[in-house]
């Protein structure tokens, strides 16, 4: 098992959608914006994503004070701008959110190769449980 780990600070641009879900990408990514007639359009360093202008309720540019991240097997984990951020996944995948009591906090469904965002702000500090795919992780909200 490889595991990589990191933390920055750092400053996110979140996509919010019209059906409460959200999509971070950090700045380091160096994602440039753009707008077909459409679509809402993000094209990073590595990929290109593209949202219905009509599923979008917002996007803005948030300050994340630290972001800690761990990749395994392609499976990238990180906490950004009050998020946790979730890539590498693939379409139909799901990622649920887990207390340390066991009780399921959140859940998500990748949709193509973009990233599966869940925002952390309702939650109080504490350790949770994350499962993506197969993958298993901890997280620390603090």
């Amino acid at each position: 098992m490889v595991f990589s780990a990191a933390a920055e600070a750092n400053l996110s641009l979140v996509i919010h959608r019209t059906d409460g879900t959200t999509t971070v990408f950090a700045l380091d990514e160096q994602p440039v914006t753009s707008f077909t007639r459409d679509d809402l359009v993000i094209t990073t360093s590595t990929d290109s994503y593209s949202y219905p202008l009509t599923n979008i309720q917002r996007f803005t540019y948030e300050n994340a004070t630290k972001v800690n991240s761990i990749k395994h097997t392609g499976i990238s984990v990180a906490q950004r701008g009050g998020y946790l951020v979730v890539s590498g996944l693939q379409a139909g995948q799901i990622v649920t959110l887990y207390g340390i009591d066991g009780r399921q906090m959140a859940t998500a469904q990748a949709h193509g190769s973009a990233p599966v965002s869940i925002p952390l702000s309702h939650l109080y500090g504490g350790v949770y449980v994350v499962k993506a795919d197969c993958v298993t992780f901890k997280i620390l909200k603090k």
